[in-house]
């Protein structure tokens, strides 16, 4: 009996366990699954509401070198990087519609926020370079485009093909005569351009693009 009754009390201690967890946890759990459903629902048709042409964003940047920026590709990249917060690439993307919206400080911001979550993107490393150089602070130009310079090309390329964020846009191009890795081949030759007006205004030589020069580079999505 002694033996018995020490088993009877662990049986009935996991009946209980387990009745707790069907009727407390079990309930809990379900409610906390579907509140997350609902909020991604929610937030993906908003999304879908404030979505821009992304074919008049890529026919400007096309065009002219730079998007046609809009207050719809702002708000729709703000929303985005509020809800997908760790996504390196909304980031980037709102970085680049502050900086045509000028908005520079801003852009700066979302830059190296974008660099915080993927190191690894030539793009943005570049961009930022871009900013800095026509800021005329070159020694962090300069740094930039080492960086960007030091990346691999496929590492670039394959998560620009991986992103659904991207991939919107990539969607878009299709319509157009835009080689997404020709643009990348340029803009290595471009970063390392850039690198070298740099490093020559850091030393004191006059071998230094006129303001008509730089806008020539324009930032870049990919």
């Amino acid at each position: 009996m002694k033996r018995f009754l020490p088993r009877f009390v662990l049986i009935i201690s996991f009946i209980s366990l387990g009745v707790f967890f069907y009727f407390r946890v079990f309930p809990a759990t379900f409610l906390l699954q579907e509140r997350h459903k609902s909020q991604a629902k929610t937030r993906a048709t908003t999304l879908n509401l404030i979505k821009p042409s992304f074919e008049d964003f890529v026919a400007y940047r096309i065009a002219h070198g730079q998007a046609g920026i809009s207050r719809s590709y702002l708000s729709y990249y703000e929303k985005l990087t509020e809800y997908m917060p760790q996504k390196s690439e909304a980031h980037a993307m709102l970085g680049f519609c502050y900086y045509h919206a000028r908005r520079n400080e801003e852009a700066v911001v979302s830059f190296h926020r974008a660099i915080q979550l993927d190191p690894d993107y030539f793009w943005t490393l570049y961009n930022l370079g871009v900013i800095y150089f026509n800021q005329g602070q070159y020694q962090q130009a300069a740094g930039m485009f080492k960086r960007a310079l030091s990346l691999k090309r496929e590492v670039t390329l394959k998560a620009i093909f991986a992103s659904k964020i991207y991939g919107e846009i990539i969607l878009s191009a299709k319509n157009f005569d835009y080689t997404i890795e020709k643009n990348l081949q340029v803009g290595y030759q471009d970063a390392y351009r850039l690198l070298i007006f740099s490093e020559d205004q850091m030393k004191g030589t006059k071998h230094v693009p006129s303001l008509t020069e730089r806008n020539q580079v324009p930032i870049q999505f990919f």
